[in-house]
């Protein structure tokens, strides 16, 4: 390494010496040279000096010293990197044998099989895509050795949900050979658990030709099937190939528990028994639906559980045939539409009898929820299942019918009014002696300059003469201006002891602006940190 340096050294004055070399010895060679300097310098420092004869020869010396000095650094680096090669190799070595006995020193090493598969399932946390990528989950966890592969091929939960991506451009580019290869793998190794397919259409889906291999692979597999979603990727079924789910038709679904689609019911035609339906879902927002065909299908859904329907309400009301789902408990009813006539919600629920429904969410999307206008048979028809438990309506209610609707369900533990519902002060005290909804321990509802009747209901339950259940979980929503809201609610001065001992007496009492709910994915208790006023 000396001899290295000493080297280095010579060569790095290398310049300097040809530099000192070539000065000349004559008094006006100096002169000259003194000159051609300061046009040098002047060039390299702007973009405009022209160099005379003499300043260009002496560039030229200087370029050329230059370059011999940098062919020698070169030659320098490269010994010094020839005389590294070795160290370096035997470092990687050694490098690599560390890694080694790191692993072999892993806790990883002392889990068992049965807890690394529990641990794999935990990871994948949605269905696999088909076409996918090899380094996702959870085709990347086979990949890391042989034991993990041994267990990632034997856990068949964490290969029974598949994405299938049904892109028109996708199948033409690799013309459903990734497909194939993708769903055998995965067809294969879940084995014998039911699966899930979903099927999302882009690009108007691939020409039933192009499909034909990929779906002769799914048949052989159809009474695993318990669970089927179709969407359409781009939003528009027109969009869609004609006969693109024609393929459907050719399977039989005869153990489906769960459909989900956003498409006209009439462009599915699989033939699955709707006897064993548990959850339907249907998102038609983008198409006209045809709500006679709708009737005609519910009518083979009679053990439904759970229901969620996204619909564009008509204008209006449409008479249909008795459904009677005495098996369903939730319903989710989302209303799409501008200036929706009540009349035919009433209708829907004339239509449908729900006996054991213990679950009503109604929210309006698109425009005002006061756009959707609500009538008087409403109450009524609700009222019909009297064991509801839980209820989410964000549709205005006028003030007569919701004192109609509380009353009318004795059975209420959770109820969600965000919007434009003021209860009444005479029914919230009848709330406060637990004479209405006794079983009521979760409220959300508006308070805008009614907070001292909530709180004399509130406190009215907690007090030992009271016969119902205290609301653990209340979240008061006030509409209000958006700037310093919390200075227009218009605190009396006694309202702060108040809250605060009801707070002490462990409920988690919230005080929000409208804005600040998001009534959507609402979940009790409120997760938003707490405002001053509530804190007390």
């Amino acid at each position: 390494m000396h001899l290295v340096a000493n080297r280095s050294s010579s060569r790095l004055n290398t310049v300097d010496a040809m530099l000192v070399a070539s000065q000349p010895s004559h008094g006006v060679q100096e002169n000259v040279l003194g000159s051609t300097s300061l046009e040098l310098e002047s060039a390299l420092s702007d973009n405009e000096t022209v160099l005379s004869r003499q300043a260009s020869i002496e560039t030229h010396m200087h370029l050329s010293l230059s370059k011999r000095a940098l062919s020698e650094l070169d030659a320098e680096i490269a010994l010094i990197q020839d005389t590294l090669r070795e160290p370096l190799l035997r470092r990687q070595r050694e490098y690599s044998r560390l890694q080694s006995y790191r692993a072999a020193l892993s806790p990883l090493r002392t889990v068992p099989n049965e807890i690394l598969s529990i641990i794999f399932t935990y990871s994948v946390t949605g269905p696999i895509e088909v076409p996918g990528y090899l380094d996702g989950e959870p085709w990347n966890l086979s990949h890391v050795c042989s034991r993990w592969r041994q267990v990632a091929l034997g856990e068949q939960d964490l290969w029974k949900s598949v994405l299938v991506n049904f892109d028109g451009h996708l199948f033409q580019q690799w013309r459903g050979s990734r497909y194939g290869l993708m769903m055998e793998a995965v067809l294969s190794r879940s084995q014998s658990r039911m699966l899930s397919f979903h099927l999302l259409v882009l690009n108007g889906g691939p020409d039933p030709q192009q499909s034909e291999g990929f779906v002769k692979q799914i048949i052989p597999h159809a009474a695993r099937l318990h669970e089927l979603s179709i969407w359409d990727g781009d939003h528009d079924g027109r969009s869609m190939i004609p006969n693109t789910l024609r393929f459907l038709g050719d399977i039989t679904f005869m153990n489906l528990q769960k459909l989900l689609v956003d498409v006209p019911i009439h462009d599915i035609p699989a033939q699955f028994d709707r006897s064993q339906l548990r959850t339907l879902e249907l998102d038609n927002m983008q198409q006209q639906l045809d709500y006679h065909r709708l009737n005609n299908f519910m009518h083979g859904c009679m053990t439904l559980t759970r229901m969620i329907l996204r619909l564009p309400f008509p204008s209006m009301p449409l008479l249909g045939n008795s459904i009677n789902l005495s098996n369903l408990t939730s319903l989710v009813l989302y209303v799409y539409s501008y200036f929706a006539h009540g009349n035919f919600i009433c209708n829907f629920f004339e239509v449908l009898k729900l006996p054991n429904l213990t679950q009503l969410v109604m929210c309006h999307v698109g425009g005002r929820y006061d756009w959707v206008s609500w009538e008087s048979p409403l109450v009524s028809l609700i009222a019909r299942s009297s064991l509801l438990q839980r209820v989410y309506i964000q549709i205005a209610i006028p003030d007569d019918q919701l004192v109609g609707l509380i009353t009318g369900l004795p059975n209420l533990v959770e109820l969600i009014l965000p919007y434009g519902r003021i209860i009444p002060s005479d029914t919230l005290r009848s709330m406060g002696r637990g004479n209405i909804v006794p079983k009521l321990n979760r409220l959300m509802v508006e308070a805008t300059e009614s907070l001292e009747s909530y709180l004399d209901m509130l406190e009215g339950r907690i007090s030992p003469t009271s016969a119902a259940e205290v609301i653990f979980d209340v979240v008061l929503v006030f509409d209000t201006g958006d700037d310093d809201w919390e200075q227009n609610l218009d605190l009396e001065v006694e309202h702060y002891p108040r809250i605060v001992d009801l707070l002490e007496r462990g409920l988690n009492i919230s005080l929000v602006h409208w804005s600040q709910v998001d009534v959507d994915s609402f979940a009790f208790p409120y997760q938003r940190a707490q405002s001053d006023v509530s804190r007390g």
